[in-house]
């Protein structure tokens, strides 16, 4: 606890000390009265020790002062025009799902020239496998918009084991058709793992295309090709088919169900959940396409998918012993 709160102190100091924070933090005269006030009252209550309560006071202001800077913050990085926010369950047909809250962000001054910088980040709470992801990538538009390219790199870390890594990846799409592409590389060694096991995290790729559903502009085939690279034991290969379909009564809620067809192990079913959100905006229809289109195809500019979260493995697919854990999705 105690480092805690040097931690907060000290975050509360460069708040205080930053020129662009400190004129804002005391900028308020009336706070500023308001706080030399309280802080006399408060040494006058505790007249036996007026030093030791003086500080104490101030110490909890800052710590309150700083805990109201962190919530700003968050609410400001996730309520954003140039932001794409998603919470995904994975796995909402069985007992232990996993959560990921999402973002993607525009990086600078958003699409110039047709291009477009971006960055993505997520943290997902499973069991015992609680894992960051951090990327950064750029995107290009078509001179007519119809098409939209992209590459990406990111940064994996399992928080509880310290298992690494990283990926690159590539991406093209247009309305009806889409392509990925994406290679990971372990940067950690073995590590003590779950239950005192030694683990390792594995490299490997996937290669995934989709398209629309003819007429149903809200919905996606996907059928994807993957292989982790097994450091002692054998390699996990096999297949993920999915339909992603976005609720007609909730636009802004996506279901993907599909299976994952393992060459070596029973085959495994899935069910995923995806709400897209903007903090103070909960009810923005964010996926207005209608259910049921004339076209067979939709035709539209890409521009809009800008902020389309990377499709990717976020979980690190790791060895224990002989076995991979996490196959892919």
């Amino acid at each position: 606890m105690e480092h805690k709160y040097k931690v907060l102190m000290l975050i509360g100091a460069f708040v205080c000390t930053n020129p662009a924070s400190a004129s804002s933090f005391l900028q308020d005269t009336d706070y500023l009265k308001q706080l030399s006030a309280e802080v006399a009252k408060n040494a006058a209550e505790n007249s036996a020790n007026p030093e030791s309560s003086t500080v104490s006071f101030l110490k909890n202001e800052v710590l309150q002062k700083t805990y109201r800077s962190f919530e700003t913050g968050f609410s400001n990085m996730f309520d954003s025009a140039d932001a794409n926010n998603e919470l995904t369950i994975e796995g909402a047909d069985s007992s232990k799902p996993s959560f990921t809250l999402s973002t993607v962000r525009a990086l600078g001054d958003g699409l110039s020239d047709g291009q477009f910088n971006f960055f993505q980040g997520s943290f997902m709470a499973k069991k015992n496998r609680d894992t960051v992801n951090l990327g950064i990538g750029r995107r290009f538009l078509s001179d007519d918009e119809s098409w939209m390219y992209g590459v990406n790199a990111f940064y994996d870390y399992e928080i509880k084991y310290g298992h690494q890594r990283a990926s690159i990846g590539g991406e093209m799409k247009n309305a009806a058709f889409e392509v990925t592409a994406n290679k990971y590389v372990a940067i950690s060694g073995w590590q003590k793992g779950l239950n005192g096991t030694q683990e390792h995290a594995l490299g490997g790729y996937e290669i995934e295309i989709g398209g629309q559903v003819p007429y149903i502009p809200t919905a996606r085939i996907f059928a994807k090709s993957w292989q982790w690279d097994g450091k002692k034991g054998a390699d996990t290969k096999g297949k993920t088919y999915s339909l992603q379909l976005a609720a007609p009564v909730m636009p802004n809620m996506m279901l993907e169900a599909g299976r994952k067809d393992l060459d070596n192990a029973k085959d495994i079913d899935f069910v995923n959940v995806t709400y897209k959100f903007k903090l103070g905006e909960i009810d923005k229809v964010i996926n207005d396409a209608p259910f049921i289109s004339d076209e067979a195809f939709a035709s539209t500019s890409m521009k809009a998918h800008l902020l389309d979260k990377v499709r990717r493995k976020n979980q690190i697919v790791v060895e224990s012993g002989f076995s991979n854990s996490a196959g892919g999705v």
